[in-house]
């Protein structure tokens, strides 16, 4: 039985591998990358010899460490392992390597969302592409930037109309020191309450 799985391993190895060149020779990126996406997601780099599929790859297909890594990403988000196209293929056409690579800071409901809405098109040149994700990534950050400070209002007004009647209690206590200590007990708890609600959102 261990004998058959290694043969079997093996083989795919060997199949994998072998079309991951040839697909390289073609200029069929999408297929290569889910070549190198079989390869590293069940480990058949080691029956090769390597220790991953960035150390295969950079051997076999003489390629840097970093692009392996962005052909096993945008196969792994973007690639149909089916098909070998985008996961966003249509009978109109399909999106190129380079306009996938654009799109990999993008979850992959983030990238369907600029697809359907328009905002990118199979005909968008990769400078484009990243245009509109910058813009979009900013539009997000800020609206959690917004919806953080949202949240935190409430608690800075309390912070703030508290520390204007305590001001004031402050002042018309006269010289009970016993009242001054209490009170000063309670701004201290006040504020170490603020100062860490305030720690824990930024």
């Amino acid at each position: 039985m261990e004998n058959s799985v290694s043969a079997t391993r093996q083989n795919r190895y060997n199949r994998f591998t072998k079309a991951a060149l040839e697909y390289q020779k073609k200029k069929d990126i999408h297929r290569m990358a889910l070549c190198l996406y079989v390869l590293q997601t069940e480990k058949l780099y080691l029956e090769g010899g390597y220790t991953s599929v960035y150390d295969l790859g950079t051997k076999l297909l003489k390629v840097a460490k970093g692009t392996i890594s962005n052909y096993v990403n945008v196969a792994k988000k973007f690639l149909d392992t089916d098909t070998g196209k985008s996961i966003f293929a249509t009978d109109k056409g399909d999106f190129s390597y380079l306009q996938l690579l654009e799109m990999k800071k993008l979850k992959k409901e983030e990238a369907q969302e600029l697809v359907n809405s328009g905002t990118v098109t199979f005909s968008s040149t990769a400078q484009e592409i990243k245009g509109a994700v910058a813009s979009y990534l900013g539009q997000i950050k800020a609206e959690q930037e917004k919806a953080k400070e949202d949240s935190i209002k409430p608690i800075k007004d309390a912070y703030e109309a508290f520390n204007k009647s305590y001001n004031e209690l402050y002042k018309n206590i006269g010289e009970d020191d016993s009242c001054k200590e209490l009170l000063q007990q309670i701004m201290d708890s006040v504020v170490v309450l603020y100062n860490e609600n305030d720690r824990l959102w930024n």
